[in-house]
């Protein structure tokens, strides 16, 4: 009776936001009331939910905008940061820390709301842009931490990561060689100025699917062909099919980065395919050196004679394949490749940290910051979350997510070794091949989902007896009881 009493009271504002024209509103209204509803019946349902929202974004802001009047700010942005709001907060609430990573991500957040109003970075709505970024997707770990079961993990990854990154795929195939929907065309018309992320130059773009920005879709392609090729490796044969496909995907995303981070997690997930998984990182150092040299090999042989800077592209694929194949034949070259610029970036965004050390502000990183009024001078991102969070935060920040960043590692080999493999390897994959954007800016599904599995592994760590039986029958019994309980 109260619930329908409820949604006619929120029919009336509903119906004045409705004749006004503030869809937008009434959309973000809807979807965020309809997940908190669904999380009071099945909370990892909602979960799930949420991240193929977030995943969908791009285009069900293109839709409702097809008009071509894209709000400069839109609520949609905030369904997600106010969902995690407002379930997380009673797990906060009620924390009883035990583990270190617990205790690390907690005393970050708390170093990250005290730079929310650093002076440095100007007006503290810098700050407030850098929490959507930095502080909200943090959120995200302690869902994982509390609900992030077996389960729900083969849920995320098995039924939403790998078909939304083929859906992606599909999509970025189709506006490469066919062109973009009506939807995207019209968000390129309106937004043309801010696109020089994804223009390939000759009036071509490159696809970025259903995403809200290039960056994003290259990572869902990305993670998505890592986890199917690491449950190729944990028998389940069926998840090969859509690799070539993904694969296809992300050479034609134009992003060098996406393949060597996509190569990187492949190579983490073999490495530890063994039954044993000891010996992983020779394995591993083996299968990325294999993988670069193919990759090298392959791009000096494609490569022009003359280059791809005199040359007239034809089509938005032929621009695509050679901003690719002259960026892998010449790596070492500023005029193809941009290598050596990142890595600048990253060394100078860790000395801002120790330089100065109380940090720039939580949003000073952001891209958003000079035009928000912020210091252009500190702004800008190293594209490297390590690098970021030291401008950002400072020393006493940086040194702490650095610390964050070591146990991650450490426990995502451990949970790659130790939890079924058709969990385990294409969890450790993801993480492997998102190393240095855990804590991406302007990601805004792939960061959630990120602390989601990181939060995850952490509550199967500590659910997990810290010394096992050595013997290997003894070993694996008491793994596979801790899996049925944590499953259960």
């Amino acid at each position: 009776m109260l619930i329908w009493v409820g949604l006619l009271v929120a029919l009336i504002p509903a119906m004045r936001m409705l004749f006004l024209g503030n869809f937008n509103l009434l959309a973000s209204l809807l979807f965020l009331g309809l997940f908190l509803l669904i999380s009071k019946r099945n909370m990892p349902l909602s979960i799930w939910l949420m991240v193929i929202y977030l995943f969908l974004l791009g285009d069900i802001r293109r839709i409702l905008n097809l008009t071509g009047d894209f709000p400069k700010f839109d609520p949609l942005l905030l369904v997600g940061p106010v969902f995690s709001i407002i379930i997380t907060l009673p797990i906060l609430l009620g924390l009883r820390l035990k583990d270190n990573m617990s205790k690390a991500v907690l005393a970050l957040m708390i170093v990250m709301t005290l730079e929310i109003v650093n002076p440095k970075q100007g007006p503290v709505v810098v700050g407030i842009a850098g929490a959507m970024f930095y502080l909200v997707p943090l959120l995200w770990f302690w869902l994982g931490r509390q609900y992030g079961t077996f389960n729900m993990l083969e849920r995320l990854i098995s039924g939403g990561l790998v078909p939304l990154g083929l859906l992606a795929a599909v999509l970025g195939i189709v506006q490469t060689y066919i062109g973009f929907l009506p939807w995207e065309k019209s968000w390129i018309d309106n937004v043309a100025s801010h696109l020089s992320s994804i223009n390939l130059g000759g009036g071509f773009y490159r696809a970025f699917g259903y995403s809200v920005n290039g960056v994003e879709f290259s990572q869902v392609m990305m993670t998505a062909c890592t986890a199917a090729t690491a449950l190729f490796f944990a028998g389940r044969r069926v998840f090969l099919l859509p690799v070539p496909i993904l694969a296809w995907g992300i050479f034609l995303a134009s992003s060098r980065g996406a393949v060597l981070h996509c190569l990187f997690g492949v190579a983490a997930a073999w490495a530890l395919s063994s039954r044993s998984g000891r010996g992983w990182l020779p394995r591993m150092a083996f299968a990325l050196a294999l993988g670069i040299g193919v990759i090298g090999f392959s791009a000096v042989k494609a490569a022009s004679p003359t280059g791809s800077q005199s040359k007239q592209f034809t089509s938005a694929a032929d621009a695509a394949s050679q901003h690719q194949i002259e960026g892998f034949a010449h790596p070492t070259d500023a005029k193809h490749s941009t290598a050596a610029l990142h890595s600048q970036m990253v060394v100078t965004g860790i000395m801002r940290g120790i330089t100065y050390p109380i940090g720039y502000g939580l949003g000073s990183a952001t891209l958003g910051s000079s035009r928000l009024g912020g210091d252009a001078s500190a702004s800008g991102s190293a594209e490297f979350d390590v690098s970021d969070v030291f401008t950002t935060t400072g020393v006493v920040g940086g040194f702490l997510y650095l610390y964050i960043f070591l146990l991650i590692l450490q426990r995502s080999v451990w949970f790659g070794r130790s939890a079924p493999k058709f969990i385990g390897l294409p969890t450790l994959g993801i993480m492997f091949s998102l190393l240095g954007q855990w804590l991406a800016l302007g990601s805004y599904a792939m960061t959630p989902l990120t602390w989601l599995l990181i939060g995850a592994i952490s509550r199967a760590v500590t659910e997990t007896p810290r010394s096992l039986p050595k013997h290997p029958s003894l070993e694996a019994s008491a793994v596979a009881s801790q899996q049925r309980a944590i499953m259960s």
